[in-house]
Parts: C-alpha cells; sequence; structure tokens
C-alpha cells in the first residue's frame, strides 16, 4: 500500500515538471497572452488527469471535473473561440514562416485578442491526459512520454533561443526521472521510492551546472549559445527538400543540354535574378553612374552563420569588358573551363589547411549563388555560381602558410595552362585610349610591374586617389577609371574597384571587377546580412593557382567598406598574392610609356581566406566547429528518438488490432485470423502447430462451426507459440518480431 502512494505520488509530481514548463515554453515562443491565474488552472487540470489515470475509480469522476474546469475557465475569460484560435495560429504560422521561409517578412496577421489563456488550456488538458496516461503505462511508458513531451520541446526551441533555465530544469530533470523509473509501470514496485530518492541529487547536478556555466551572464550578441541555431540546419534541410532541392546548389546533370552546357551557365545575363541589387549585380552589367538614393541599406538579402568570427567576403557575380561607364560580363572560354575552383583545389591537399562551413539562407529566389574564397564548387561558368535554392551549405578553405606550398595535380595544370591563356587575352583588353592615359597615370606614380609589391602598391595607390563617399554623383565623363585617378574627389567601392582594375590590366595583370558582400560573421551564429553590405573588389589571376580577391576600397567607409586597416592582415596586402608578370602580357603600342617586367614578384606569405578577422576572436575556430558537430549530433539524436518513438505506438494499435480479430464473435473467422497470425510467427523459424492448421482449414472449408472450446484450444496454442518464438530469437530478430510485425 506505500509502495502505491509513492508511486503514484511520483507520477504527479513528473506530471508537474513536464507539463507546467511545456504550457510556459509554448507562451514564451510563441508570444501567447496568459494572465496570472492561468498557472492555477494549469495545475489543476494535471491534478484532475493523474486523478483519472492513477485511480481505478477516478478516471471517470476526473473527465467529468475536468470538463467542469474548461467550462468555468470559458466562462472566466469569454473567448471568442473561433478569433482565439485563428489568433493563435497566425501566430504559430508567422513564427514559423519568418523564422524558416522568409526572414525578414514580418508575417502580418491581425492580434483581435487580449488573451490566450482557453486556447493554451485546452492545449494542456490534452498534453496532461497524454502524459498521464503514459506514465502509467504497462509497457511503452518512456517511449509514450519521450513522444508526448520531445516533439513539442524541439518544436518551440526551434524558434526559441532564449529559453528561461528553470524551464530546461525542470523538463531535464523530468525526462532524468523518467530514464531512471523505467519502461514498466507497476503499482505495487519500488520505482517511487527509488525516483524520490534521485530526485535531489539530479536537481542538485543541475543547479550544479547551472552555477558553472552561469546562463545569466552569457552575452547572446556574442556567444554562440542561442538555441534555435541548434535547429535551423535542420530546417534548411527540409525546406531545400520542400523546394525540390537537395543541397542547394544547382549543378545537377540532368539540367544540361545536350553540348553538356548547364542550363544556368548559357541563360542570358539579362535573365538572371538576384534581391536587392543596387548596381546589377547578378544582371550581367555593372553600372557605374548608379546613384545610392534608391538603395534600402536596411533591407534583407540574406543570412550567414559561419564558423569563425571576422569580415567575411562572399562572391557573387564577376564582370570582364570595360565599357568606360561600366562593366559587361565577359564571354565564358571556349573549352568550357571554369576557374573558380583551382585554388580551392590547391588547398585542400596542403597540410596546414582547414574546412570550413557556411548556411546560407536568401531572402528571395536567387540564380545567382553568394559563396566565400576558396570554395571547391564546380561549375561551367566562369564569372559565377549558379544557386538551386534560397537556402543551401558550402564549405570553404583557410590556409596560414606560403603561396610557394601551394600546387595543382597535373591534370588541373593542363586546365590551368589552358584557362590561363584564355584570361589574359579576356581580362587585360582596354579601349586604347583608356590604356593610354592608364599608362601615362601609372608611370607619373612609379608604379612598375616588375616591382614584387606590385599587386598592394596599386592598392594603396587606389586608395589614396580619393575619399570614400556612399554618395558620390555621377561623374561627368565617358571614362571613370581615368576620372577617378585624375580628378575625382570622392568615390565609393565600384569606383576604386574598377580604377585598380583597369591599372592592372594595363600592367598586363588579368583582372576583373567582383561584387558581393562583405560583413562582420560571427562564430556559430547567423548574422543579417542588409542591401548595405553590397560590396565591389577586385581579383586579379595568380598563374598556376587562379583568381585571388585584392580590396582597393578607401577607409572611412560604412557596412559597404572594406575593413580599415588593423594589426590583422589585410587581403589587399599581405593577405593577398602579388601576381607574377604574364609570359603573353599584352604590350602598349608606345614602347616608351610601357613597364617593361624586370623581375618575378616574390610570394606573399598568406593566403587570404573568406574569413579575414581583424579582432581577436572570441572563440576559435576548432571549438565553434565542435560546437557545430555536437548540436548536429544531438538534434540527430533527437530526431532519431522521435522516430523510434512512433514505433511502439504503431506496435500497440497493430496489436489491438489483431486481437480484436483473434477474439472476434464469429468463431471462424477468428479461427482463420489464429492461423494467419501463425503463419507470420512461422517465417522466424517455429513450425506451424498442426492444430492451427486443422482448425482453420474447417473454419474455411467445413460446414460444421468451430466450438468455443476448439478455438480457446488454438488461441492458446498460438500464444504459446509466439511465446516460444520470442525467447528463441536474437535481440535484432526480436525487435523485428516486436516491433515490425507486432507479434509480441
Amino acid at each position: 500500500m506505500k509502495n502505491r502512494f509513492l508511486n503514484r505520488f511520483t507520477n504527479l509530481i513528473l506530471l508537474f515538471l513536464c507539463i507546467l514548463p511545456l504550457a510556459a515554453l509554448i507562451r514564451d515562443s510563441f508570444d501567447l497572452i496568459t494572465d496570472a491565474r492561468f498557472v492555477l488552472w494549469a495545475a489543476a487540470l494535471c491534478l484532475l488527469m493523474w486523478l483519472s489515470a492513477n485511480f481505478h475509480r477516478g478516471f471517470l469522476p476526473g473527465l467529468l471535473l475536468s470538463a467542469l474546469l474548461i467550462f468555468l475557465a470559458y466562462k472566466s475569460y469569454a473567448p471568442d473561440l473561433r478569433l482565439e484560435l485563428t489568433d493563435f495560429f497566425d501566430r504559430l504560422t508567422g513564427v514559423y514562416y519568418e523564422h524558416y521561409y522568409a526572414i525578414g517578412s514580418n508575417y502580418p496577421f491581425a492580434n483581435a485578442v487580449g488573451s490566450h489563456s482557453f486556447i493554451l488550456l485546452l492545449i494542456v488538458f490534452l498534453l496532461s491526459a497524454y502524459v498521464s496516461m503514459s506514465l502509467t503505462s504497462k509497457s511503452g511508458r518512456v517511449l509514450f512520454s519521450l513522444l508526448g513531451s520531445l516533439p513539442v520541446f524541439a518544436g518551440c526551441i526551434a524558434v526559441n533561443g532564449k529559453p528561461s533555465v528553470f524551464l530546461i530544469l525542470c523538463l531535464m530533470l523530468f525526462w532524468i526521472l523518467l530514464l531512471v523509473g523505467g519502461n514498466y509501470y507497476d503499482e505495487d514496485s519500488n520505482q517511487g521510492r527509488t525516483l524520490l530518492i534521485i530526485t535531489l541529487p539530479s536537481a542538485a547536478l543541475l543547479c550544479a551546472l547551472v552555477l558553472i556555466q552561469k546562463p545569466a551572464e552569457y552575452d547572446y550578441d556574442v556567444e554562440p549559445t542561442d538555441m534555435v541555431e541548434k535547429f535551423d540546419r535542420l530546417g534548411a534541410v527540409f525546406s531545400s527538400w520542400i523546394n525540390g532541392k537537395e543541397g542547394g546548389i544547382a549543378l545537377l546533370p540532368e539540367k544540361t543540354d545536350k553540348a553538356g552546357q548547364s542550363a544556368d551557365s548559357k541563360a542570358e545575363p539579362s535573365a538572371l535574378r538576384f534581391p536587392a541589387s543596387l548596381w546589377g549585380m547578378g544582371d550581367g552589367a555593372l553600372s557605374l553612374d548608379s546613384g545610392s538614393s534608391a538603395l534600402d541599406r536596411e533591407k534583407l538579402v540574406l543570412r550567414v552563420r559561419a564558423e569563425t568570427t571576422g569580415y567575411m567576403y562572399l562572391r557573387c557575380f564577376s564582370y570582364g569588358d570595360y565599357t568606360g561607364t561600366g562593366w559587361r560580363r565577359a564571354e565564358d572560354p571556349d573549352n568550357g573551363l571554369s576557374s573558380l575552383d583551382f585554388t580551392a583545389l590547391a588547398l585542400s591537399g596542403v597540410p596546414g589547411s582547414e574546412e570550413h562551413s557556411l548556411d546560407i539562407r536568401f531572402s528571395a529566389n536567387t540564380d545567382v549563388a553568394a559563396v566565400p574564397y576558396f570554395s571547391a564548387l564546380k561549375t561551367e561558368g566562369d564569372c559565377y555560381i549558379p544557386a538551386g535554392g534560397k537556402s543551401y551549405s558550402v564549405s570553404y578553405y583557410s590556409f596560414d602558410g606560403s603561396w610557394e606550398t601551394l600546387s595543382l595535380s597535373e591534370e588541373l595544370t593542363q586546365d590551368e595552362v589552358r584557362y590561363r591563356s584564355y584570361a589574359k587575352r579576356a581580362y587585360t583588353a582596354l579601349p586604347q585610349d583608356t590604356k593610354a592615359d592608364i599608362l601615362y597615370l601609372i608611370n607619373q606614380a612609379g608604379l612598375n610591374v616588375g616591382s614584387p609589391d606590385i599587386i598592394s602598391e596599386v592598392a594603396s595607390y587606389v586608395r589614396s586617389c580619393a575619399s570614400y563617399d556612399l554618395n558620390t554623383q555621377p561623374y561627368p565623363t565617358d571614362d571613370y577609371a581615368v576620372y577617378f585617378l585624375k580628378n575625382a574627389e570622392t568615390g565609393y567601392c565600384v569606383h576604386y574597384a574598377t580604377a585598380a582594375a583597369v591599372i592592372y590590366r594595363a600592367l598586363g595583370i588579368p583582372a576583373r571587377v567582383t561584387d558581393g558582400f562583405l560583413f562582420q560573421a560571427r562564430a556559430g551564429e547567423f548574422v543579417n546580412v542588409l542591401q548595405g553590405n553590397e560590396h565591389a573588389w577586385v581579383e586579379v589571376y595568380l598563374d598556376g593557382l587562379g583568381w585571388i580577391p585584392v580590396e582597393v576600397t578607401g577607409s572611412g567607409g560604412t557596412a559597404e567598406t572594406a575593413p580599415e586597416e588593423t594589426s590583422s592582415p589585410e587581403p589587399a596586402e599581405t593577405g593577398t598574392a602579388e601576381t607574377p608578370p604574364p609570359a603573353e602580357s599584352a604590350q602598349p603600342e608606345d614602347a616608351g610609356q610601357s613597364p617593361a617586367p624586370q623581375q618575378t614578384p616574390r610570394p606573399s606569405d598568406t593566403v587570404p581566406v573568406g574569413i579575414i578577422s581583424t579582432q581577436p576572436q572570441t572563440e576559435s575556430p576548432s571549438r565553434s566547429r565542435a560546437l557545430i558537430r555536437v548540436s548536429d549530433l544531438l538534434r540527430n539524436i533527437l530526431l532519431l528518438a522521435v522516430l523510434l518513438s512512433l514505433l511502439p505506438v504503431s506496435r500497440l494499435l497493430r496489436l489491438r488490432l489483431n486481437q480484436s480479430r483473434i477474439t472476434q464473435p464469429d468463431r471462424k473467422k477468428a479461427a482463420v485470423w489464429v492461423w494467419k497470425t501463425a503463419s507470420r510467427a512461422a517465417r522466424f523459424g517455429p513450425e506451424l502447430p498442426e492444430d492451427i492448421t486443422v482448425c482453420a482449414e474447417k473454419a474455411a472449408f467445413s460446414q460444421h462451426g468451430i466450438s468455443e472450446e476448439e478455438l480457446h484450444a488454438v488461441q492458446k496454442e498460438l500464444r504459446k507459440m509466439l511465446d516460444s518464438c520470442y525467447n528463441s530469437l536474437s535481440p535484432v530478430k526480436r525487435f523485428v518480431f516486436k516491433y515490425f510485425f507486432a507479434l509480441k
């Protein structure tokens, strides 16, 4: 009798530890409105559901009292149930829609009610009824209880990154005690005593963890502790799957034509879509005379989660043909080669290189992917990588060693040599008048292609020519590069990048303007990338390796500008490799103005990476990478637990269905179902009992009926067969026998 009291009492404690925190978590996650009395109403419902499930004579009174309590709550809150339900589901829809589908959309809904207490009490009623029955289940107690709590917890945490520590402690204590109590409930067992003994040390351990970690002192804007990010990758996978994409980057062979060219790479530049672009990013043409009046700097373009803290460059589109007032997309190589993955492939095989992962989510559909340097994505285009969805993940490499240690494989070297010939033809071309003016200016500036630091010298020279001002008005000229270097007082990133690319080309160095985004990344956290983060820079071609980013924009800008010089290397200086003079350098007609190559520039000490740190990192890349891997593992374990918890539910339903068929009033049909069940069990090895076969044949083909004694005899024989078969099986076969065939 004492054990029964303790067992029932601990069931009440477990019910409170589960239902009340879940109700509070739902309320906080979706900004539901409740009053102070809500806790009392919810606790009373839990008490009545506990009464119904734990006492044989309390089932009917508990249900009647619960119905009365819900009716009183309805009268107390006097809700318009239709409006409250509409408002409730609008909130749920809006939260998930904004988080996983249209980030920053400010999903509109009419907040037509002042309280959600009644609808939340209905949820408490359903949850408490299910969990209280699960806690008193003769089998599957743990699995059923987890099925009632974990999905609700996961659904809330997926959008609530900062839950109350007290709520999480209560739920963790519930799960610990549930596992300790075991999978079977017996009123006369010692479960209650065991749980009460375990409660105190478990609670003390959880409190000690809280004291050690000090969650109240977390800086949620710096530390990667936001629990919502643990579920974001799962949301990206689901979103990509729903959109018909697998992984996001659309490099799918079924979209290629007979010539082997991808549909995206052959699309006309004007047909390419890119959200919220100021200069025509992704359209195949970059305008230099676009003002900034139409720029909504606060408009969200995409969200990014990196594994390192620092400035990050995402390349989108590069341009090759200079028109004087803008840039057009250069023709792709005739041989179908692409150089975008050359440097990444060289980095991937070098000791000391480190692979990182990046998660990207666009706010609108796009045909052009935003990717970091140096990503080994393979594409047949040479200017951009086609995007196959709004959400995708991409890996890239970083390296702290010397350029001299990098090399391509023999097969790739042959491709690089062929591409190099194309690059020096396509990306050194300039209008004759522009080239003549630029050669004069660089001679005046003392720039010499033979200098080992020519790349950084050009970048420094361009930075010094004008002050940064995003509000710069269009220049009164048809040659922006020359005007910027000679007459301009101000300019912004596209002007700096244009001037630098034209100088590099005049020196015979392949160069092109590239646009994308520059922003501050925080390790392990999603950050918003706005339209104001749109940026342009230069790519120069390094023989034997491929395109290297060079930052040339002057300081003084805002988010659109490059990071100001600090103690850390800038990508345009020690962070960017100097390009050797090309063997097939285009020589100007006037030899007196041509700076002839004199020596091979020395390689730079470091390779620029996707993230260029300009401040001490709060967390090392390896630690943040480990944190994300652990969170992924926990998420996968959670998903597996939810899926496995469905097996006992399916087994229970099938067992009850089969039992109803075997014991049905029609004894002939019941005898046939006994034989069918025995036949399924016979697949695991035992022989089918002859009595069961004879009885089934008599039921199916004889005019005589089946007596009750005959049916009871074969039913008993079936139970004996199933028990004997189950006990003789291996653990794996027992699992299949029990959960997949539902024979036990």
